[in-house]
């Protein structure tokens, strides 16, 4: 929960960002949680390997689905709406063989 800590005082900055990065296995799935403070955030992400598909997913406290990029590529992005400080889990969904992504997350 560190890393989510330290999100949230760079969030507190219009026009901040976070890195991202990881690694995903064939047809797998990474789950990683960050801790927002109110505003509006892109999300985006790039995968290394042109043949795969990369989703993302945003769900809330809850396990609500609040938006998600499924389109049939390796770039996905997401626009999300924090109206109070929550916890969002993103889920990067890697449909193919193995890679890497890197990508951010920014307050707009």
């Amino acid at each position: 929960m560190l890393a989510a800590s330290l999100l949230v005082s760079a969030f507190g900055i219009s026009g901040s960002y976070a890195g991202l990065n990881g690694n995903l296995g064939a047809d797998s799935y990474h789950v990683r949680t960050f801790e927002f403070t109110p505003g509006t955030y892109s999300i985006y992400a790039e995968g290394n390997r042109r043949t795969c598909d990369l989703d993302l997913k945003v769900y809330d406290g809850a396990g609500s689905l609040i938006a998600s990029d499924t389109l049939d590529d390796n770039e996905p992005l997401v626009v999300v709406e924090v109206m109070r400080r929550t916890t969002l889990d993103l889920v990067f969904e890697n449909y193919g063989p193995a890679q890497r992504y890197s990508g951010y997350i920014r307050s707009r």
